[in-house]
């Protein structure tokens, strides 16, 4: 071989070589994946996860009563409004905190209002853990009331968070993700409360606050994490911090379109004052973004979802099992909810927000149709709870679906000047009706019977499915000036099924 040959040779490996490490160097740039998967993880157990409260009274409330008579003289009337009051004080608690949370995360900041969110959860666990030792149950109503009231703010503040920190092209499937916390919160609730673990006469409190315990533990991860890039910008203009921010939350390769968006957001705002509520429902666009937002927040407590939570095991041992057997059966629920949850997340972007709110609704309406034909035509047995049983868990495969489009939809369908109110108001009229739904429940199967009580949200799943399929956006792969041109435009039906044609 002469020496032209080596050098040929020499040439093409360097050359080889060379490529390769240019592969390779792209693999430490999806570090920021992780970083906002980090992120979302964190504010998702102190926001999301919270469903817990909800889903822990599932399995105690029988486990509780003996002791609940001793305070209360034995008058199980008094029991039972005592214990619907705790229940429903949760949403009520939330109702009130979304109407501040507008309020609270743009005065305090993201990051700042889930460090005061931690504080308050962690008290809120020791409130409820102490009730039996004192011997006074309006603990558990008061620790359950200031938990709703920050778990309200943090939802609010969780969505602006994650939507405004991700990349466009992935803040469907992180807004999604969230979803798969609420699964969680309410799979270790029912776990935990099961009278194996901690549902028993003398542990049940215990079992009620330790959904709080995540709380303390995240603290000093809030406290290094950076501040939202869109608030550090748009609400501080901090645009030095606010590249950091991006770089930590989306990496180098979309710091240049972040900024171009975000000065096409500044701009936009800088030509309009800032919305308060009364502007919000005078402004066309910001009121069709309202009514969308309070369209897919609402048509969750429409599916029933917080009775269902609440008092699955009620309904399957109304069904003919057991209370132990329809605790384990509730259990089975949760599992087949939090395993289900992880596909709607990939499907997200997709698939399109649209089809995914589409596809929970009429789901869940079947699933309606399907428990009161059964509970209403036959007998109570061990067959009928087991048949109960599967149709439930195929309600909340479904309702995953309806609630990781209301997600992504909830902060994605406001401007940063109208966002942290629109979602004020959309949250807190879901919140209200999710304390309706609960408070109402038991005393509806108590008087009616189950199939009465399932009934209007059969009928809810079914009304919120068509007004949806004619009335929502289509958000995915939009920038935020996109979306709302697309909400500004007349042309409706184009805005609907061909959200990119719409021409700035």
């Amino acid at each position: 071989m002469n020496s032209d040959d080596q050098t040929s040779d020499i040439s093409v490996d360097i050359k080889a070589i060379s490529v390769e490490r240019i592969d390779t160097s792209d693999i430490p740039s999806r570090a920021w994946f992780w970083r906002l998967g980090a992120l979302v993880t964190v504010i998702c157990l102190c926001s999301q996860f919270q469903i817990y409260h909800t889903a822990v009274i599932n399995n105690v409330f029988d486990k509780a009563k003996p002791w609940l008579l001793e305070q209360y003289g034995n008058e199980s009337d008094v029991v039972d409004t005592q214990w619907t009051i705790m229940t429903s004080a949760v949403p009520l608690g939330q109702f009130v905190g979304t109407l501040t949370s507008g309020m609270v995360a743009d005065t305090f900041g993201r990051k700042g209002a889930y460090i005061g969110v931690s504080v308050v959860l962690t008290a809120s666990g020791v409130m409820m853990g102490l009730c039996r030792v004192t011997g006074i149950f309006l603990l558990v109503i008061i620790g359950r009331f200031l938990l709703g009231l920050v778990v309200g703010i943090a939802i609010n503040v969780a969505i602006l968070f994650i939507t405004e920190a991700a990349p466009k092209k992935n803040r469907g499937s992180f807004s999604a993700v969230t979803q798969w916390f609420y699964s969680l919160g309410d799979l270790l609730a029912l776990g935990i409360s099961l009278p194996q673990v901690l549902g028993t006469e003398t542990l049940w409190p215990l079992a009620m606050a330790i959904g709080c315990l995540p709380a303390p533990f995240l603290l000093p991860a809030l406290i290094f994490c950076p501040e939202s890039p869109r608030y550090l910008y748009l609400n501080k203009s901090r645009e030095k911090n606010c590249r950091e921010a991006i770089r930590f939350y989306q990496g180098e390769d979309n710091i240049d379109e972040t900024e171009k968006d975000l000065l096409e957001e500044r701009l936009a705002i800088e030509s309009a004052p800032r919305v308060g509520l009364i502007a919000l429902f005078r402004n066309r666009m910001h009121l069709r973004s309202v009514l969308m937002a309070c369209l897919v927040t609402a048509s969750c407590q429409l599916t029933g979802i917080s009775a269902i939570i609440a008092y699955s095991t009620t309904i399957i041992q109304k069904a003919g099992l057991d209370h132990t057997s329809a605790a384990w059966a509730t259990f089975g629920v949760g599992v087949f909810k939090l395993v289900s949850g992880f596909v709607p997340p990939s499907l997200m972007d997709t698939w399109g927000r649209r089809p995914m709110n589409q596809i929970g609704l009429i789901g869940c309406c079947l699933c309606h149709i399907a428990l009161i034909l059964a509970i209403w035509l036959l007998p109570p047995s061990t067959y009928l709870g087991v048949g109960v049983s599967v149709v439930l868990a195929l309600y909340m495969a479904a309702y995953t679906c309806q609630s990781c489009a209301m997600c992504a939809y909830s902060g994605e369908l406001f401007v940063q000047s109208a966002r942290a109110t629109g979602l004020v108001v959309a949250n807190s009229f879901a919140w209200l009706m999710a304390t309706v739904v609960s408070f109402s429940f038991l005393p509806l199967v108590a008087s009616c019977g189950v199939p009465v009580a399932l009934l209007p949200y059969a009928i809810g799943s079914a009304a919120s499915a068509v007004v949806g399929y004619f009335v929502l956006l289509e958000t995915k792969g939009l920038t935020f000036r996109e979306i709302a041109v697309g909400l500004n435009s007349t042309k409706a039906q184009q805005v609907w099924t061909e959200p990119k044609t719409v021409k700035h």
